[in-house]
């Protein structure tokens, strides 16, 4: 299902809807989480660049959020909706239930949480705010996947887990881990 959603995403950046980041210095500063508290009471809601979320549970070891921006027309909103409605667990939701559910997706994906140091809910509201169509996993233990091989990885040790969780043992080095919260989300801008 994960390919589903890349061509989803694909398609979107096709249609030339993402929104240009500055690569030079990093992202734009205006979307900084906000210390203020959301209708669903987390800290660190950022001003979305995003109008909805794609949200496809497709995956065991992981939930993957896809921002679509807020320049997207109606009509290709319905064609969005009409695409992720034939796919098995993939929804879209307004940016505001997202802000509304995104604790319940937290505690329905992390099986233990590598990370309990980051603020990893508010880092995905940043992350998902700032970079529309730019798909990005929180995973089973924690951490943040937006590659290829991160999702490999996440894939491997979910099985490790799920097989026998005295097997898994978590990366300790924050540099090798490739999930790691704070080795993504600094880069965007969002605090980790």
């Amino acid at each position: 299902m994960y390919k589903s959603l890349v061509k989803f995403a694909c398609v979107m950046l096709a249609t030339a809807i993402l929104i240009p980041t500055n690569l030079n210095g990093g992202m734009l500063s205006d979307l900084r989480p906000k210390t203020s508290k959301t209708k669903s009471g987390m800290s660190g809601q950022a001003a979305s660049k995003a109008s909805h979320v794609i949200v496809d549970q497709s995956e065991k070891g992981f939930i993957v959020f896809t921002g679509v921006p807020q320049e997207t027309d109606k009509a290709m909103l319905k064609e969005y909706r009409a695409k992720a409605s034939k796919l098995d667990k993939v929804v879209i939701v307004s940016w505001q239930q997202f802000l509304d559910n995104i604790q319940k997706y937290f505690l329905a994906t992390v099986l233990r949480n590598d990370y309990p140091k980051s603020k990893v809910v508010d880092g995905l509201i940043c992350l998902v705010g700032k970079q529309p169509a730019a798909p990005c996993g929180l995973t089973w233990n924690g951490g943040i996947a937006l590659t290829r091989m991160d999702y490999n990885h996440v894939r491997k040790t979910y099985q490790t887990y799920k097989a026998d969780p005295d097997k898994y043992k978590p990366i300790r080095n924050p540099k090798a881990d490739p999930v790691n919260p704070k080795g993504h989300l600094p880069y965007f801008g969002c605090d980790a």
